[in-house]
């Protein structure tokens, strides 16, 4: 009787555990982008861009491999002067 007692509220526990990992539901992403601009004697930082995004009936888990944050760097060169251009996006979930 002991056994069939913690058996169930051993499955019940898991149970409870996948119901509430696998929770769909909606979600926020929050993202602020700014560039900052090197090159030709001079540093330009650019204005921040912020943005929302409703992820609609998702997993935290999926959610999570949306709402990422990124760092991209590009060279380029213009009259014989090298630009590089670091973009930053800072994302949190919520």
């Amino acid at each position: 009787m002991k056994t069939i007692k913690i058996t169930t509220l051993a499955a019940g526990i898991v149970a409870a555990t996948l119901m509430f990992t696998s929770c769909k539901k909606d979600r926020t992403c929050t993202c602020s982008s700014t560039s900052t601009t090197i090159g030709g004697g001079s540093t330009s930082t650019g204005n921040p861009d912020n943005s929302v995004q409703t992820l609609t009936k998702v997993s935290k888990k999926d959610a999570s491999t949306i709402c990422v944050s990124t760092t991209d760097v590009s060279t380029n060169t213009y009259s014989g002067n090298v630009y590089t251009t670091t973009t930053t996006k800072t994302c949190t979930l919520k």
